[in-house]
C-alpha cells in the first residue's frame, strides 16, 4: 500500500493498491528466542491476525533442538508425532447462556522417526543447537480475519541397528520477542551455521567496513547469538 502523502493543490488524497494474489510464504512471531522445553501431548494454542488471503500446503512448528552425543560411534534414533491445526472463534447462544468456541477449520499430522550416529559419523548435525522446522502437511486457504493455530507434539529417543544406545536431546518451543538473540536455522537434514537464520539477512556484517557495500552475500552476515541483535534496531522512514 502505498503511502499517498497529504493533499497537493486541492487534490485530495488517493492510494495505491498493488495485489499479486494470496501470500505463499508467512512467518509469524520474529525475531525469534528459544523458550521453555515442549512438554509431550501439550496443545498449545496462538492468535493470528490475518491480514492477507494465505495459501499454503504444509505449516511449520519450530522448535529449537540439540541432541546428545556419545563418544563412541553409536546409533541412536529419536521419532516424534507432530500435529497442527487452525481454528476460527464463534459464540454459541442457548437458554443455559453463551459459550466461546473455537471451530475447527483446517488439521494436519506427521510422524517420523530420524537416526543418528554419535562419534562425528552419521547425522551430526542434530548436536549443534538450531532451530528446525517441524512440518505437517495442511490444506490452508485463509482470508483475511482472525484465527487461532494450535499444535501438539509427542516424541521419544529410541534405539536402532547395531551398537545402539538411546541418546537424549532436548526440543524447546521457539517465540516472538523484542531485542532477542535468536538460534540459527536449518532443515532437518543439513547443519546449522551462523550464517543462516529463519528471517535471513538480519544479523551483523561479518567484517569491519567504511561504508556501504553495493551487494551483501548471506553467507557475509552472522545470523546468531549477539550478533542477530544487530539485526533488530530501531528505525522510522518518513518524509517530512
Amino acid at each position: 500500500m502505498a503511502n499517498p502523502g497529504p493533499a497537493v493543490a486541492g487534490i485530495p488524497n488517493t492510494e495505491l493498491q498493488l495485489s499479486t494474489g494470496p501470500l505463499q510464504r508467512v512467518i509469524a512471531n520474529i525475531p525469534l528466542a528459544g523458550t521453555a522445553a515442549v512438554g509431550n501431548g501439550s496443545l498449545g494454542i496462538n492468535y493470528y491476525q490475518c491480514l492477507y488471503p494465505v495459501s499454503a500446503s504444509r505449516f511449520d512448528i519450530l522448535v529449537d533442538v540439540i541432541a546428545a552425543t556419545s563418544a563412541t560411534a553409536l546409533t541412536a534414533a529419536w521419532n516424534f508425532t507432530q500435529q497442527a491445526a487452525i481454528y476460527s472463534s464463534s459464540l454459541s447462544t442457548n437458554t443455559a447462556g453463551s459459550t466461546s468456541l473455537l471451530n475447527l477449520l483446517s488439521w494436519g499430522s506427521t510422524t517420523a522417526t530420524f537416526s543418528q550416529q554419535s562419534n562425528n559419523a552419521g547425522a551430526t548435525q542434530f548436536s549443534v543447537a538450531g532451530i528446525r522446522p517441524f512440518s505437517v502437511p495442511m490444506n490452508i486457504n485463509m482470508q483475511p480475519g482472525e484465527y487461532f493455530v494450535a499444535m501438539v507434539l509427542s516424541s521419544a529417543t529410541a534405539s536402532v541397528g547395531t551398537a545402539t544406545t538411546s541418546l537424549g536431546f532436548s526440543m524447546s518451543n521457539v517465540l516472538g520477542g523484542s531485542n532477542l538473540t535468536a538460534s540459527v536455522y536449518g532443515e532437518i537434514t543439513a547443519s546449522t551455521v551462523s550464517t543462516l537464520n529463519l528471517q535471513g539477512f538480519a544479523g551483523l556484517y561479518n567484517s569491519t567496513t567504511a561504508g556501504i557495500p553495493v551487494t551483501i552475500a548471506n553467507s557475509q552476515i552472522i545470523q546468531t547469538g549477539a550478533s542477530q541483535a544487530y539485526g533488530q534496531f530501531a528505525f522510522v522512514m518518513r518524509n517530512y
